[in-house]
């Protein structure tokens, strides 16, 4: 899985253990409709991309700049958001 989504907690805490973790990329598209689509098939398709060392990442951690990038986009479009629904909400008042 990808370490963005439902793997995030378990990369975090193989992270912690102190085990190494390596995320394995989407294979391209082409090769993907040439042989079907599966949850067998992408398994294999990962752990053969992860033996032979192909499209392998170093999963993003959740801490430093970039995290904290984050959260400031997502305050800040709450806050644009919540901005419009007060002008609305006056508006509709007056």
């Amino acid at each position: 899985e990808s370490t963005g989504s439902y793997g995030a907690g378990l990369l975090r805490f193989l992270q912690q253990a102190g085990v190494t973790v390596l995320e394995v990329t989407t294979p391209d598209r082409q090769d993907r409709r040439k042989r079907g689509k599966s949850d067998d098939l992408d398994a294999q398709s990962a752990a053969h991309a992860a033996f032979a060392g192909q499209r392998t990442v170093t999963p993003r951690s959740r801490d430093g700049m970039i995290e904290a990038l984050r959260v400031l986009v997502a305050c800040r479009k709450t806050a644009v958001t919540a901005r419009r629904i007060a002008l609305q909400m006056i508006h509709n008042t007056i």
